[in-house]
């Protein structure tokens, strides 16, 4: 996990988000100096990121779901792609959100239209909550912020 909001290491990994098509967190997010949080990163033999995910508490201690991880920002290097790697960061953050972060709950927002993401987080046993509706709202011509 980056230490620190403005290092190199956390700007890298910015970078790999972004380079990857995931729009990334601010580095004090990434780095937990706003509230609880865990960055997982996977590095090749020569330190290279490969592989982030990133879970957080969003919700504030008055709210009911205050102990309720949020998981996404799952990327994995293009050259990297198929062979479960994205399965094993993403079950890497869950894990840590219940071990560090004590969360009781975790959920992972996915469109839809997005099968390999979805595959990947039902691989970790995450399932659909027909009950649990998100929505976001951007301008009509704004950029995405998953695919």
């Amino acid at each position: 996990m980056p230490a620190e909001p403005d290092g190199e290491y956390t700007i890298r990994i910015q970078a790999f988000m972004a380079a990857s098509g995931v729009v990334p967190f601010s580095g004090s997010l990434l780095a937990g100096t706003l509230g609880p949080a865990t960055t997982v990163v996977v590095g090749d033999e020569t330190g290279t990121v490969v592989a982030t995910a990133h879970g957080y508490l969003a919700h504030n201690s008055h709210s009911e779901y205050h102990r309720y991880a949020w998981g996404g920002l799952v990327a994995v290097a293009q050259s990297q792609r198929g062979r479960g790697l994205g399965n094993y960061i993403n079950a890497r953050m869950i894990v840590s959100v219940f071990r560090d972060l004590h969360a009781t709950h975790i959920y992972e927002l996915v469109s839809a239209a997005n099968l390999p993401s979805r595959r990947m987080v039902e691989s970790c046993g995450l399932r659909r909550d027909p009950a649990v509706v998100c929505g976001v709202a951007t301008p009509g011509d704004g950029a995405r912020f998953t695919r």
